[in-house]
């Protein structure tokens, strides 16, 4: 075949790339000069393109998918995205500013085991799994001097933290600002220190976030949390909590009016689930 027939072969109409993946963009290499082209948009599953051409040896495109480029674009876009959500955590979403990142790799809970389920080791899997559940979770723990542990510092805000940072990566279309963190004690001072007609706006704010967590709650002195909590649970809107009190000393201190909603049974599941922790605190350990 002539250099004319093979051109007129190439230009036909369009060129076919079989097997491309859906609705994404991949990398491509000319078969004929063997240069990498990146960012080709394959809408369908057999795509066609008309006579674009090879920027290095102009030849009408003869291409074939770059799978591991492609593999590697994914890798350095999920990266940008996952530092894009660490740092909106910490500047814009209330989050405290951890050393250690907000994502549960490398951190040790296998220490730790939990009443209802002593088989469980991977809290992080568990949390992701009723989140996508809309389940409401209360991690806490308690002091147990037999077993020198002082209910603190077993990771129930890092699993919080962990848990809010899959959720944002996890919706890329939902915007940042749907998430928030709050420290039950220092929000309660904050709006005990504001005219009604001020609080009312930030407590409506905090109540319609989609993913909310409340953290270290229980010793607030005010009762704007419960407000926020009957809110959101009276909407349908799960909450992450985290807490020092037991699951009776959350019934005590918010009452069974909001007690009851967090744990109803809604079509034969659990509405919500007190998760306990045990273990040593990993801050006087050297997070060990």
């Amino acid at each position: 075949m002539n250099q004319e027939s093979k051109n007129a072969e190439k230009v036909g109409d369009m060129i076919r790339l079989m097997s491309a993946p859906n609705k994404k963009k991949v990398d491509v290499i000319c078969l004929d000069c063997e240069t990498p082209t990146e960012e080709f948009e394959l809408l369908t599953q057999q795509t066609f393109y008309t006579g674009s051409r090879c920027d290095s040896c102009q030849e009408i495109y003869n291409i074939k998918i770059d799978e591991q480029a492609s593999e590697d674009r994914l890798k350095r876009i999920q990266k940008r995205r996952e530092e894009s959500v660490d740092s909106v955590m910490r500047e814009e979403l209330g989050c405290p500013r951890d050393p250690n990142g907000y994502s549960s790799e490398g951190y040790n809970l296998s220490a730790n085991r939990f009443d209802d389920n002593p088989t469980q080791k991977k809290l992080p899997q568990r949390l992701i799994t009723m989140m996508s559940a809309k389940v409401n979770i209360c991690l806490y723990s308690v002091p147990n001097e037999k077993k020198k542990e002082n209910g603190r510092g077993v990771g129930k805000t890092r699993m919080a933290l962990a848990s809010m940072r899959h959720w944002l990566l996890s919706r890329p279309r939902v915007s940042f600002d749907k998430a928030h963190f709050i420290e039950a004690q220092t929000f309660t001072n904050m709006m005990h220190g504001k005219f009604p007609s001020e609080r009312e706006p930030e407590i409506k704010e905090m109540a319609e976030k989609w993913f909310l967590v409340i953290d270290d709650i229980g010793y607030e002195k005010h009762d704007y949390i419960g407000d926020i909590l009957l809110r959101r649970l009276n909407d349908g809107k799960p909450t992450f909590l985290t807490s020092n009190l037991s699951e009776q000393g959350f019934a005590d201190k918010y009452g069974m009016r909001i007690y009851s909603r967090f744990c109803q049974i809604i079509e034969g599941k659990n509405n919500g689930v007190f998760i306990h922790l045990h273990g040593q605190d990993y801050r006087l350990t050297g997070g060990k």
